[in-house]
This record gives C-alpha cells, sequence and structure tokens, in this order.
C-alpha cells in the first residue's frame, strides 16, 4: 500500500481531489500531505494561525493549485505561502501582524487572491504588484489615492470586491473608466447616487452588488441604464426592508439580467413567484 492510500483521521478528500484539514497542521498532516502526487485544493480550517515556520513547509508539498486557509495568516507568512510553485488562488480568511506584505511581484501564476480583513492601504499596495491578478477580494479594506491608482493599474483585474471597504463616490468615477473590470461587489460602502450613476455606464460591467447601502429605490431606477448587467445585489437590513414594489419592475425590466441577490427585499408570494419565474437562480432571504 503506497502512503497515498493511507488514512488520516483530520484529513479527508472530495470527489474531485481536494483535501481538508481540521486542526493544527502537525508533523503527521505533513506527512501525509507529501506522500501525494499533487493536490488541486488544500483547505486547511479550525487551526492556529499559520505562522512562519507553518508557511516554510507548505512550501515542501506537492505542487498546491488552490490553497484556502480558514484561520489567521501572519503577513510574513503570507509572503512565503507566494512562492509555492504553480499557486494559482490563495483564500486567507484574515491577515494579520507580524510584518509587511511583499514579493507579489513573484508571484506570477497568481490569478485570484482573497485576503479579507483589516488589510491596510500598504497592503493593497503590495497586493498591486502581483501583475497576474484576475479576480481580488479584499473586504474591509483600507484605500488611499496610492491604493486606488494601484488597483486600476492592474491589467487583468476583471472581479474585485471591496465590500465593507473605504469606497466612496469618488473612487466610483475612477473606476468606471477600467475596461477590464466586470464584476464589482460594493456592499456595505459609502456609495451614494452619484457614485452609481458613474458605474452604471460601464459598457463591460455584468456583476454588481450594492447591498447594504444607502441608495434608495429612487437612486436604484439607475439601475436600468446599465447596458450589461447579468447579476445585482441589492437590499438593506441596517435600516428597513427594500420594497419589493420598487426592486421588483426594476429588476423585471433590466433585459440582460440573469440573476439576482435580494437581502433585505419585502416580497409578497407573486412577487417572488415572478422574480423565480424569470431567474430561476435568484437567491432570496
Amino acid at each position: 500500500m503506497t502512503r497515498t492510500e493511507h488514512h488520516h483521521p483530520r484529513i479527508t478528500r472530495s470527489a474531485e481531489g481536494d483535501y481538508r484539514v481540521d486542526g493544527p497542521l502537525t508533523d503527521d498532516v505533513f506527512q501525509f500531505l507529501c506522500g501525494l502526487q499533487d493536490i488541486n485544493q488544500l483547505s486547511v480550517v479550525k487551526s492556529p494561525r499559520i505562522t512562519t515556520a507553518i508557511a516554510k513547509r507548505l512550501l515542501e508539498l506537492p505542487p498546491t493549485r488552490r490553497l484556502w486557509l480558514g484561520c489567521d495568516v501572519s503577513r510574513i507568512a503570507l509572503n512565503h505561502l507566494l512562492r509555492i510553485p504553480g499557486l494559482e488562488v490563495l483564500d486567507s480568511l484574515d491577515v494579520c501582524r507580524p510584518g509587511r506584505l511583499s514579493g507579489f511581484e513573484h508571484a506570477t501564476s497568481l490569478h485570484t487572491l482573497r485576503a479579507n480583513c483589516r488589510l491596510t492601504a500598504e497592503d493593497v499596495h503590495a497586493i498591486a504588484r502581483c501583475a497576474a491578478l484576475r479576480e481580488l477580494g479584499l473586504q474591509s479594506a483600507r484605500l488611499d489615492r496610492k491604493a486606488l491608482d494601484a488597483l486600476l493599474s492592474l491589467p487583468s483585474l476583471q472581479s474585485l470586491d471591496l465590500e465593507g471597504a473605504a469606497f466612496d463616490d469618488r473612487m466610483a468615477s475612477k473606476f468606471a473608466r477600467s475596461g477590464t473590470l466586470t464584476s464589482l461587489e460594493i456592499g456595505a460602502t459609502r456609495i451614494t447616487r452619484r457614485g452609481l450613476e458613474s458605474l452604471v455606464r460601464m459598457p463591460n460591467l455584468r456583476r454588481l452588488d450594492v447591498w447594504a447601502t444607502a441608495l434608495s429605490t429612487d437612486d436604484l431606477e439607475l439601475l436600468r441604464e446599465a447596458p450589461a448587467l447579468e447579476w445585482i445585489s441589492v437590499g438593506d437590513w441596517k435600516n428597513s426592508p427594500l420594497p419589493g414594489d420598487r426592486i421588483v419592475p426594476i429588476l423585471m425590466s433590466m433585459p440582460m439580467l440573469k440573476n439576482a441577490w435580494l437581502d433585505g427585499v419585502t416580497l409578497t408570494p407573486e412577487q417572488r413567484a415572478m422574480l423565480e419565474s424569470r431567474f430561476p437562480q435568484i437567491r432570496i432571504h
């Protein structure tokens, strides 16, 4: 029996060949993983913080294309993870101290990074040195002019998640000039009608999340003008739900719309049935 046929009590394998580790990355876990030929995706959950020492050991694993870390990762450790050969997707639940982010210019295979929570403007500027990035998740990140310009300079960036980040109308007007961006998530930000006016003019924007913002139903009427939107997320859970008799006609009038996520919209059974008939995959909460 080869080592890859052994069973480990804290490691599960999906039908697609992805591996999940529950708990800390101990010596026996590394021994098991090092016996594999390659790893499509490795997920780590319920683990203590990923330290520099652990990150260096992850470099010794077989080629790993996707790494999902449901735990804290220090900035110094993340810098080491960027050196994993062939790494294409990196998800980190929380990036924390110590250290400063660096080395992204050398992560030539990394096309997707989701590093939410506690990122500074300096972090964002460092991340934007990764020219290969196509999808970027920066929820709750701090942004300044330098970081914003760095993001806009990414030549292949198509999808950007800035939910809860310091995003405003001035930034919206700049992003509206992007020729590559097709998906923008800016829920729980400071965008107002002025910013939405800029975004709906984007000819290539197919996905837009404006959930939990101060946009009123009158403001959301602007969505009718978006030429390419295929997916939209709207709703309000902070103050009061948005009225379905205003939201439903907007969605039904958008010719390119294929799907929506409504969280915080008051709907009658008839309105819900109408939406589900038009958009079979719609999500309503």
